[in-house]
């Protein structure tokens, strides 16, 4: 049984997404992933998620390809990795830019693999935000 997981906030859930799940859960058997608690996203992001928590991790939980969500409130995932029993931890391409990563990057390096799966070019959180912005603007401007 080969274990893979990956951890994010998952707001506002687009095809990006969907797509690192979709490949995430091809390197293995089973597929957890985690869910970032609406406090860390605060604390790390200095803003709230669009989504509540609970709202995201039904989301997820509703996948197909996900086996199991957990949530995690730490940016340093090391402990639920050891807990899970993870072998393979996959990571988004645009994944490092977080204090306590390179601490779970050098567990899994040695415990299993760390696979860091392309960015979804076309689409991302923050361009949807953008977008919406823009066209609420666009729709004032018009009145």
């Amino acid at each position: 049984m080969v274990i893979v997981a990956t951890f994010g906030v998952w707001d506002l859930f687009h095809v990006g997404h969907l797509n690192l799940l979709e490949k995430a859960r091809n390197l293995g058997n089973k597929l957890i992933v985690g869910v970032a608690t609406d406090k860390l996203v605060k604390g790390y992001k200095g803003k709230k998620a669009i989504i509540p928590y609970e709202q995201r991790e039904r989301i997820i939980k509703a996948l197909r390809c996900v086996d199991l969500t957990v949530p995690y409130s730490n940016l340093d995932i090391t402990k639920l990795l050891k807990d899970l029993d993870v072998d393979i931890l996959v990571v988004g391409g645009d994944w490092g830019k977080l204090e306590g990563q390179q601490t779970y990057k050098k567990y899994m390096l040695k415990r299993g693999r760390f696979t860091i799966l392309p960015y979804t070019e076309e689409i991302s959180t923050t361009r949807i935000k953008e977008q919406m912005a823009d066209r609420i603007i666009g729709d004032i401007n018009e009145s």
